[in-house]
């Protein structure tokens, strides 16, 4: 059990450093972002949450942190592949093990977005005025706001299938893919696929959804959950 769980606590100490630096910088940047938007709230030019988020520009901070976490776990992984390679766990135990690890890192990232919002919101609370907000304004500003419903999207269960299933195959097969390169595989297809498809619906909420067909997005994660899951078996099979 402790050689097993070697592999994760080595792979979290690989990636901690630029990971945490990321998740700094997003929280600072998107809380800088909204406290300039302050004095436009006093003022009564902006009376509305939805119109501070989005008038903020957050959407394009999560964006960059979402690119950046990519490329940085990624990475980290791959260079740390090789010493975990040598530890007596079959390639599956590997894989999946790597995913949680990457899976964890996105959940944080969330988890920290969610919190800018909620501390943003106190904020605006503080500042606007008080006849113009009520028990509901966060809800109603996640139904309005495209960048809040995507993060939350409280009204729409299949928005919610959507960023689920879509960070679920990005975590599977960015750890599919590092395992595919320890072993001399390509560039990561699939996963450079996944990213760029949850970068692009940042931001555009049920709006996003609407246009390009929740199922298109639920069937694209199932898919690529399978087409990876068939690599990994087969690469397994190959060094057994």
């Amino acid at each position: 059990m402790k050689r097993k769980l070697s592999v994760p606590v080595l792979w979290v100490g690989m990636t901690f450093r630029g990971a945490v630096l990321i998740l700094f910088v997003m929280l600072a940047s998107e809380l800088v972002l909204l406290g300039l938007q302050m004095p436009r709230v006093s003022a009564g030019e902006i009376l509305l949450y939805s119109d501070m988020v989005e008038s903020a520009g957050v959407k394009y901070v999560y964006r960059a942190a979402l690119a950046l976490m990519f490329f940085r776990v990624f990475y980290a992984c791959r260079a740390s592949s090789l010493t975990v390679g040598r530890l007596s766990v079959s390639e599956v135990a590997l894989a999946l093990w790597n995913a949680a690890v990457i899976l964890g890192w996105f959940a944080i990232l969330y988890a920290v977005q969610i919190l800018t919002v909620l501390i943003g919101y106190r904020l605006f609370l503080g500042a606007v005025d008080p006849a113009a907000v009520s028990g509901q304004s966060l809800m109603i500003a996640c139904c309005e706001s495209p960048t809040l419903h995507s993060l939350l999207p409280l009204m729409h269960r299949k928005l919610l299938a959507v960023n689920v299933l879509l960070y679920l195959a990005l975590g599977f097969s960015m750890a599919v893919d590092v395992h595919s390169l320890r072993h001399g595989g390509r560039f990561p297809i699939v996963s450079g696929l996944l990213a760029a498809n949850i970068e692009l619906l940042v931001g555009q909420g049920i709006f996003g959804i609407t246009l390009r067909g929740g199922w298109f997005h639920i069937v694209f994660a199932v898919f690529a959950i399978a087409v990876q899951t068939f690599r990994l078996f087969r690469s397994a099979g190959e060094e057994a």
